[in-house]
């Protein structure tokens, strides 16, 4: 009988939001909001530790998380996404659940969805790689799914972020190919978008 997986979420939640001026994480979405849509698929998906990564609104978007969370406070978010992603691979690995494989997701992609998250789980499980990532034009992005032999190089990244590793030839990527998803809220105008 095979072990069943076990794998978390880092939600990277840290930026400061200068292109949309406000918290954005925090804007209304759905019953909820942003960050916390996000989490809610995460969950729905079985994802589990799920590690949020807070930063320049540390204290505002902190205190909206569900105590189902665990929070980490990256103080060198203005480094860029590389720093809070080793951030919050750092507390992963510091959980007492050990996870054969950890999620990556912004938490201003609100599109998304469980449903693509188990396709992710299914074909980690089902198709041996390194890790399974979201199909863009330019080539593997996030959200990702990464085993974990892979966390030591996710926590020595630069402010490429997870690019470095997915799109490097040493690793067999499995990527999924779903537009929606890549719907990234980093402005106002993108926010109405959504909302439409």
């Amino acid at each position: 009988m095979t072990k069943p997986l076990i794998i978390g979420a880092v939600v990277l939640a840290a930026g400061a939001a200068r292109r949309m001026g406000l918290t954005k994480q925090l804007l209304p979405y759905q019953h909820t909001t942003l960050v916390g849509y996000v989490l809610e698929q995460a969950q729905q998906a079985n994802l589990d530790p799920i590690v949020v990564v807070v930063g320049a609104q540390a204290d505002t978007v902190g205190q909206a998380l569900p105590k189902t969370v665990y929070p980490a406070y990256n103080e060198h978010w203005h480094r860029g996404i590389g720093s809070s992603l080793a951030c919050g691979i750092e507390k992963i690995m510091s959980l007492p659940t050990k996870v054969s494989g950890v999620m990556i997701l912004l938490a201003d992609q609100p599109r998304v969805e469980a449903s693509l998250l188990q396709q992710y789980i299914r074909t980690f499980y089902d198709d041996p790689c390194d890790a399974v990532a979201l199909q863009y034009p330019s080539g593997a992005g996030v959200p990702a799914l990464f085993g974990s032999h892979l966390f030591k190089q996710l926590t020595n990244l630069d402010n490429n972020g997870a690019k470095a590793v997915l799109r490097s030839p040493d690793y067999v990527i499995r990527m999924i190919d779903q537009p929606k998803a890549r719907l990234d809220v980093d402005t106002y105008e993108a926010y109405q978008q959504l909302l439409q």
